[in-house]
């Protein structure tokens, strides 16, 4: 099984493609501080949500 690392997920494009890698047969990790993007946009089959603090994103962004 391969594996995908997706920024943004939960966000119009992000999501199309966290679907097409799931249809694929891919396992799907999804980052996203849903500033823009949504939960409900990730409502597919076999997708697991963890949440995960936007300010524990900006610090490891900032660390780059």
């Amino acid at each position: 099984m391969k594996n995908a690392f997706v920024t943004g997920g939960a966000g119009f494009i992000g999501s199309h493609l966290v679907r097409k890698l799931l249809d694929r047969g891919w396992r799907v990790t999804v980052v996203d501080d849903l500033s823009a993007g949504k939960l409900e946009n990730l409502t597919e089959k076999g997708v697991k949500i963890r949440p995960v603090l936007p300010c524990l994103v900006e610090h490891i962004y900032a660390q780059g």
